[in-house]
């Protein structure tokens, strides 16, 4: 009798779900603070306040989360009951953050802190306040930022530890290609602001801001600075560093304010730097801030004859 071989019918079994699909977010409470953590590709999400202590995170490009709870969805995540800070640490890639408060009457948390790594980043954080009576004043650091300290520098990392400050690093980056992108409009900051680019024709955009002392280094290439064109901003003490290359800072209609500014200035490093817009500046801050012919910026004479008087 001729044999005739068993045929086996194929199947598939699924394999096991390790969720390592692109994109994937951690997202998790430490100690009180809301911690989002990203991966090394581009992380596009959204954070909104809801109301004190708590978040919507949206993800702008297919990003799929992972919630407190251990469970993966790619649905916005709801978080509640966060009493300290806002930690957002994206890593490497192309990432975009978005961060939008309940303004003044409802403080977003104890400290904002947004780091994204290298690549071509963009920040843009609108209506909020940092700090507050509603947020205790000491403060427990997230792991995740005493990991990355000596990424992000000691003054960096002391600045993100203190309450009601807000720091933006977005990496260090490539000269060429790392152009990164700040904008802070309608905000209010208990605590010192800092806000380091890195490497790259990087552009910081400040609308509206009410803060104390404030720090801006924007690191080598030709990078730009536009402050007050729409609405004004008020700080105690400004420092920006622009590093080496072709500068451009521009003043708006605001008028741009800065009081009781004892030790702010504008340093451009070398390079062909542009200061426009100075005769926005109000009269104190004209008489009191150090002379730009002795930072690196050229402006027009006649404004720097006021600034002599």
């Amino acid at each position: 009798m001729k044999h005739i071989p068993k045929r086996h019918r194929l199947t598939l079994e699924p394999l096991e779900n390790r969720q390592l699909l692109a994109g994937n977010i951690s997202i998790e409470t430490s100690d009180g603070n809301l911690v989002i953590l990203g991966d090394a590709l581009s992380n596009r999400i959204s954070i909104r306040q809801t109301g004190l202590g708590q978040f919507t995170v949206t993800g702008n490009d297919g990003e799929q989360f992972r919630t407190p709870g251990g469970l993966y969805q790619k649905t916005p995540v709801k978080v509640s009951n966060v009493r300290g800070g806002l930690l957002v640490s994206l890593g490497s890639g192309n990432d975009s953050v978005q961060i939008q408060g309940l303004g003044s009457s409802r403080p977003i948390g104890a400290f904002v802190t947004v780091l994204t790594g290298p690549g071509k980043d963009e920040v843009a954080i609108s209506q909020l306040q940092t700090g507050g009576l509603q947020y205790p004043p000491q403060i427990k650091v997230p792991a995740e930022l005493n990991r990355q300290r000596n990424a992000i520098g000691e003054s960096a990392y002391w600045n993100a530890t203190t309450p009601g400050s807000i720091t933006i690093d977005t990496g260090a980056g490539d000269r060429a290609s790392d152009k990164d992108t700040v904008a802070l409009q309608g905000i209010n900051v208990d605590g010192p602001t800092i806000i380091n680019t890195g490497f790259g024709a990087d552009q910081v955009k400040l609308d509206g801001i009410t803060g104390r002392q404030a720090v801006m280094n924007t690191s080598a290439g030709s990078d730009r600075v536009e402050l007050a064109q729409q609405a004004p901003v008020s700080f105690d003490t400004l420092n920006m560093n622009m590093g080496d290359d072709n500068d451009y800072v521009n003043i708006g209609t605001g008028p741009f304010q800065l009081t009781s500014i004892n030790t702010s200035r504008f340093d451009g490093g070398r390079g062909v730097n542009i200061l426009t817009g100075y005769g926005n500046l109000d009269p104190k801050t004209r008489k009191r801030l150090i002379d730009p012919r002795l930072t690196g910026f050229l402006v027009d004479p006649a404004r720097l004859a006021v600034s002599a008087q």
